[in-house]
């Protein structure tokens, strides 16, 4: 799910950058682009918040059981969000061609532009931009992987 998620956003931002590439300059379609690009991130955010909130929840017994092990909290955070990040990553590489494919159809059907005018930058900074704010959704919910009771976790029977 998390690799779905992050394709489509990485996918619609880069759409959001490509329509702002081949628009000269403030146009309908520059603003169009900066509420595709905002509206794309907002839903990573609520996805990946959702599912990465639902995953600390799931996963409250192994949690407690790395901190009763001895394992600090900076360890077992970047044991959970490592997972994360991983399939971030490949769902940000997977959104390019996906955003590429989407691209040229709203270029075929709109009679307008092309995938020659899209800035190189574009294509770093659309993966860049949501991997950056999954990495802010992680900041979110690191409190709740601080704050699972070891006690309580591991006495509760599933």
């Amino acid at each position: 799910m998390t690799v779905v998620c992050v394709a489509g956003s990485t996918a619609l931002v880069f759409a959001g950058f490509s329509l702002l590439n081949v628009s000269k300059g403030n146009g309908s379609i520059a603003m169009i682009s900066a509420f595709i690009i905002a509206f794309a991130l907002l839903l990573c955010v609520f996805v990946i918040y959702n599912l990465t909130n639902m995953n600390i929840g799931e996963r409250k017994r192994e949690i407690a059981t790395l901190k009763v092990l001895g394992y600090r909290d900076g360890e077992v955070t970047g044991y959970i969000y490592r997972e994360i990040f991983i399939m971030a990553f490949i769902g940000a590489l997977l959104g390019i061609p996906l955003g590429c494919a989407l691209v040229g159809f709203v270029f075929a059907y709109l009679d307008y532009g092309s995938l020659a005018d899209i800035k190189w930058w574009s294509f770093v900074l659309s993966a860049a931009v949501v991997l950056v704010f999954i990495g802010l959704v992680d900041l979110l919910l690191s409190h709740k992987i601080r704050a699972v009771d070891m006690t309580s976790s591991l006495k509760s029977i599933d």
